[in-house]
């Protein structure tokens, strides 16, 4: 068996983790029965009220199912799967991510505030193009534009604000979030609704209401924040353990 350290979350976020990443890794497929309670609580070196925390959340995820009387159960999913993917990458980042959100989050407010009285006709028109190009890459199911278009509108918000200091913070964040926007943008539903949240606050902005474009963006951004939150957040101690793996036959 091989060991590798626990990172610093929760212990039972950590078992789901690990699992996780085993099931990626294909060495459980799909209808593959994973070890009893007792014995992957042995192999974590964990407590099994940690384990049965950890499957709980992979349950969640709907990367296994609990069939009564007969164990825990790999399901179809896997890596290959938008909500699987983005949950385990949800998970695997959440503690520098959900930092990174946090700090967008009160840029972003602040830049629409400020860009709904600043902004001139010209970034408007450009913020809306924006907004409306990513509309037309989910209606083309083109990924790869969903992405661009997304980082485009936010840094147009952002310039809108004619603050060099808050742009020139914000455009140090961006690269840190491509990862996430495609995974996540890959979600069902999930274009669609960014394309909406989009141009409300375009609407919001052109309308000169500060309120309201502060409002429309912390709206867009804390469903995003939630996402990764749900993916698991808590203040436990973590301690070294290993990955478990299929038993042998």
């Amino acid at each position: 068996m091989s060991l590798s350290a626990l990172r610093h979350g929760s212990l039972s976020d950590d078992v789901a983790e690990r699992v996780l990443a085993v099931i990626s890794s294909g060495e459980f497929s799909a209808g593959d029965r994973l070890p009893t309670e007792p014995v992957l609580a042995q192999m974590l070196g964990v407590g099994r009220t940690s384990v049965r925390e950890g499957i709980a959340k992979l349950r969640m995820l709907g990367a296994v199912e609990v069939r009564r009387g007969l164990g825990t159960f790999v399901t179809g999913r896997g890596a290959a799967d938008p909500q699987f993917a983005f949950l385990q990458w949800a998970a695997e980042h959440r503690y520098r991510i959900v930092d990174l959100f946090e700090v967008r989050t009160a840029l972003e407010t602040t830049a629409a505030s400020l860009g709904s009285q600043r902004a001139t006709e010209a970034e408007l028109d450009n913020l809306e193009a924006a907004a409306n190009a990513h509309v037309s890459a989910h209606e083309a199911g083109d990924l790869a534009d969903l992405v661009d278009s997304d980082q485009d509108f936010h840094l147009a918000l952002v310039r809108c604000s004619h603050n060099e200091a808050l742009l020139h913070v914000y455009e140090i964040l961006v690269p840190q979030f491509r990862d996430y926007r495609g995974k996540s943008l890959a979600l069902e539903g999930a274009a669609h609704r960014s394309g909406e949240d989009h141009l409300a606050v375009v609407a919001a902005v052109r309308a000169h209401d500060s309120e309201a474009a502060s409002r429309a963006v912390s709206k867009h951004l804390a469903t995003l924040y939630e996402e990764i939150v749900a993916a698991g957040s808590s203040a436990d101690a973590g301690a070294d353990a290993g990955r478990p793996h299929k038993p042998a036959g």
